[in-house]
C-alpha cells in the first residue's frame, strides 16, 4: 500500500506539472541489469545463510524530463521510478534529480545527479528466527548517472544510461542470542538500454 501511494503521489505531481508554467518535456524507459554490492558482518558469533544473497538484478525504469525550470534548456530536471528484482529481492527507487545535456546534430550525451528514497524488500526471511521488520528495508539513496542518446526521429531517440548508487540498507540478523549479524547494501549500479519521446521539437 505504501507503495501504491508513492506512485499514486508521483503521478499527481506529474500532472499537476502539466498544468503549471513547468512542462513535461518528455518520458522515457529504460531497461537493464544491476548489480548490488552485499557485505555480512558478524556481530556476535557466526551466521551462515542457506543462500549467498544474488546480487544481479533485472531492472525497469520510467522517468519524466521536466521542462521550464532553467532559461538554458541544457539543463533538466527530472522524476524517476525504478524496479529491480530478482530471485530474494524487490528495490524500489522514487528519485528526482537534474541532467546537463550536450546537444549535437544526431546524438546527446548527458551526465546527471539523483536522489530520492528506495525500498528494499526480501521475498523471504533471510534466515529462520528473525524479525519480520528485517524483510523490509528504507534507505535515503543518492546517484550518479551518464548517457547517451541517438536522435532517430524528429521526436524518439535510444540510448544507453548507467548508474552508480549510494544507499544503506540494512538487515539485522537475530536468530539467537548467541548470534547476530548485519547485511548491509550500501551502494549498486546499473546499465540500461532505452527511449525516450520528446513532445518538443527543439529538445
Amino acid at each position: 500500500m505504501k507503495i501504491l501511494n508513492k506512485i499514486t503521489v508521483s503521478l499527481l505531481v506529474a500532472s499537476s506539472l502539466i498544468h503549471a508554467d513547468l512542462s513535461v518535456d518528455s518520458i522515457g524507459l529504460n531497461a537493464g541489469s544491476s548489480q548490488i554490492n552485499t557485505k555480512q558482518t558478524n556481530l556476535v558469533g557466526s551466521i551462515t545463510l542457506a543462500n549467498e544473497p544474488d546480487a544481479q538484478y533485472i531492472h525497469g525504469e520510467l522517468y519524466a524530463l521536466i521542462g521550464g525550470f532553467f532559461e538554458d534548456k541544457s539543463y533538466k530536471p527530472s522524476v524517476h521510478y525504478m524496479l529491480s528484482k530478482n530471485s530474494e529481492f524487490t528495490n524500489h527507487l522514487f528519485m528526482a534529480g537534474i541532467n546537463k545535456y550536450f546537444l549535437f546534430e544526431d546524438y546527446h550525451l548527458y551526465a546527471g545527479l539523483l536522489v530520492g528514497q528506495g525500498i528494499l524488500n526480501w521475498k523471504y526471511n533471510p534466515i529462520s528466527g528473525t524479525n519480520d521488520n528485517d524483510k523490509n528495508l528504507q534507505s535515503i539513496v543518492g546517484a550518479l548517472q551518464v548517457g547517451a542518446e541517438y536522435k532517430v526521429t524528429e521526436h524518439f531517440s535510444l540510448g544507453v544510461n548507467a548508474k552508480y548508487y549510494l544507499h544503506d540498507y540494512q538487515t539485522v540478523l537475530e536468530p539467537s542470542i548467541g548470534a547476530s549479524a548485519d547485511i548491509n547494501h550500501n551502494s549498486s549500479s546499473s546499465i540500461s538500454l532505452g527511449m525516450r519521446y520528446s513532445f518538443n521539437l527543439d529538445k
